[in-house]
């Protein structure tokens, strides 16, 4: 499932209004080893591709999204503890 962005609003606007604290950062390796810290709130989208997942971060791009990084962990792994 993917959000729009009009949806991810509604999520971080009814978050902010709770009280809700959403911010998950996770640290992950890219594909070249390096170690990168993702802020898991801006995320719209994670997909597998082989030995890799894309994350797509969400933002106003032409696409939907702003731009993609390549991670070695899968999906379940950067979501485990994620609620």
């Amino acid at each position: 499932m993917t959000f729009s962005a009009i949806h991810i609003a509604l999520i971080i606007a009814t978050s902010t209004a709770t009280g809700a604290n959403l911010v998950a950062w996770k640290q992950l390796t890219d594909i070249d080893g390096r170690s990168q810290h993702v802020n898991l709130d801006n995320v719209a989208y994670i997909t597998a591709e082989g030995d890799r997942s894309w994350i797509a971060f969400a933002g106003r791009g032409g696409q939907g999204f702003i731009g993609t990084i390549a991670v070695r962990e899968k999906p379940s792994e950067i979501l485990k503890g994620v609620s």
